[in-house]
């Protein structure tokens, strides 16, 4: 079974620890993203230090940037430029947690609507636990040349 995983990935992905540390934060992203899906129709709402617009805006920006940031953590070959954007979407996703983290009514849904919301001040550090994490990805990571 891990020579069946390690054959999906280039070869070079599984030789060092930052490779190991951005695959788990991929699968921390997955886990996010998925469980603010399940319910995204009341996602939103969860927002609610916002207006409603600029709830619904926050949602999907959310959502787009933590599944656009997949491809750098999952070390996808892609050109140069589009890997780059992927990186800083890594980082600006948990940026984001953070400030919402503050704006918000003291409590925020970083699970998405199904759970509850946690309290903004464990919110934020979590969010600031994987944008940490992200940045070091981001830092040692090594950068695919053109495939």
């Amino acid at each position: 079974m891990k020579q069946f995983i390690a054959s999906i990935f280039p070869k070079e992905f599984f030789t060092t620890r930052a490779n190991y540390v951005a695959f788990y934060l991929a699968w921390w992203t997955v886990a996010i993203l998925v469980l603010q899906l399940f319910a995204f129709e009341k996602f939103p709402s969860t927002f609610s230090g916002l207006s409603s617009d600029v709830q619904v805006r926050a949602a999907v920006t959310i959502v787009i940037v933590e599944l656009l940031s997949l491809p750098f953590l999952l070390s996808m070959r892609l050109p140069d430029a589009v890997r780059r954007i992927s990186g800083m979407l890594s980082v600006l996703a948990p940026f984001i947690w953070i400030i919402l983290s503050f704006v918000g009514n003291g409590r925020v849904s970083l699970f998405g609507a199904r759970l509850p919301a946690i309290p903004a001040v464990c919110g934020a550090i979590v969010a600031i636990v994987w944008l940490a994490v992200a940045m070091y990805c981001c830092c040692t990571v090594e950068r695919r040349k053109k495939s």
